[in-house]
This record gives C-alpha cells, structure tokens and sequence, in this order.
C-alpha cells in the first residue's frame, strides 16, 4: 500500500477542496470530479477504489491531506479484486440484513414466549440483566 499521492499517475495539483464521498464521480480520463473546484487524475480504477473504500468507511467527505495520504495497493489488479468484493457485498447486504432482522424476531418470539411462564422476581432479573447487554445492538449495524 502506498499513498494515493506518491503514485505516478495521480495527479492533485488542481484539487483545492473537499470531496463529497457521495456525490464524487470518476470519468473514463480517469479525473475524480467533485462538487467543488478542482479534479484530481489518475488511474480510472484506483480512483474507484479510493471512492468505494471511502464510502464502505462511510466517510462523507476526503479533505486534500485525506486524499493525498489515502493508502491504496501498488497493484491494479488488487483494486479491482477489492471493487468486485465492494459490489458483491453490496448486492449481498440488504438480503443477509433481511434474513438476520428474521432471525432476530424467531429469538424475540422465542424469548417472550419463554419470558410470560416466569415469576415476576425472574423477569425483573433478567430484565436488568438485557439492559446490560443489548445484543441486538451489538449484532446489527446497517
């Protein structure tokens, strides 16, 4: 991994401000355009993969020191193995998020089923004791 700015082709001297994440295209010339002034070049697929990387770090936006320190592989055939991986597990997140927000409510109905043959001193134990350990927040995290 070397720094976006140290490779050859890359180029940020016409980059003067904030890249928003969301809204940053690459063009087929290999320019990352942003919303305000300034294009930085490069190569076409290094330049994708600094864009799904950023958004997949959920970064909003790239300042320049950002941008020219980001880390990105020597080799091109690495960033586009890791845009494939980006879009598989995009189009692979909403499916999985299903089926675990499903599993999620087998546990619920399982649990409050089991929950309404306890004493009342029983659930008022184990009512603190979920309080400490929230597991659904633990597991799910869009």
């Amino acid at each position: 991994m070397v720094p976006l700015a140290c490779l050859p082709e890359t180029d940020l001297s016409t980059y003067f401000g904030d890249i928003e994440v969301a809204k940053a295209q690459v063009s087929e010339k290999g320019e990352l355009i942003g919303e305000k002034l300034g294009v930085v070049r490069g190569h076409p697929i290094v330049l994708q993969y600094v864009l799904g990387r950023a958004a997949v770090e959920r970064r909003e936006v790239l300042p320049k020191v950002e941008l020219e320190n980001f880390a990105v592989p020597k080799d091109i055939s690495i960033c586009i193995a890791a845009l494939e991986q980006m879009d598989a597990w995009s189009n692979r997140k909403p499916t999985l998020s299903q089926k675990l927000r499903k599993i999620e409510a087998e546990i619920d109905e399982i649990v409050l089923s089991a929950f309404s043959s306890l004493t009342e001193d029983e659930r008022y134990y184990i009512n603190g004791r979920v309080k400490q350990f929230p597991l659904n927040q633990v597991l799910v995290r869009d």
